[in-house]
């Protein structure tokens, strides 16, 4: 899995997000995070590209949904939708963020970084059974990609691609 991770690192110099968010709220989960100290925000923010949202009453109801990367078109700003009040534990917070942020590098860099043969190859068993069960098939390279960016980068390896792409 190294050899992936290290793979994906490298292809994946090449990923973004950003702008208004209301992070003071605390987690719902032991109360000590909150969006304000998480990397990956913190980088979206500063590329004013982006808007964070958290916890919108409206989009967030479904208690499965973790997050959302949402594009409304030309000249208006794309959202960040994070649902800290469904997430059960920090962790699973944290890859949502990922998840969504790597939607967002996605988004500045004008499209995936690999072909679907490529995420296949890449990709854990278990994201490719989600990503055929749960979306479209016009949804799968893209999702299968921010699965595997979620899976094996990190916070920082995901913030230094919002900063490369969306800034």
């Amino acid at each position: 899995q190294l050899s992936m991770k290290l793979h994906l690192a490298a292809g994946l110099a090449a990923l973004a997000i950003t702008n208004p968010v209301n992070a003071q709220g605390t987690l719902h989960l032991g109360g000590k995070a909150t969006l304000a100290n998480n990397a990956v925000i913190q980088a979206v923010l500063e590329t004013g590209a982006i808007n964070v949202v958290k916890d919108d009453p409206t989009e967030c109801k479904d208690p499965s949904l973790g997050g959302a990367f949402i594009t409304y078109g030309p000249n208006i700003k794309p959202v960040l939708l994070i649902c800290m009040k469904n997430a059960e534990t920090y962790a699973e917070l944290a890859d949502t963020i990922r998840h969504e942020a790597y939607h967002a590098v996605s988004w500045c860099r004008g499209g995936s970084l690999f072909t679907w043969e490529k995420n296949i190859e890449l990709a854990h068993p278990y994201d490719i059974g989600m990503v055929y069960k749960y979306y479209e098939p016009k949804q799968w390279n893209d999702e299968l990609e921010a699965r595997s960016a979620a899976r094996y980068l990190t916070d920082s390896d995901i913030a230094e691609q919002v900063n490369k792409y969306c800034m």
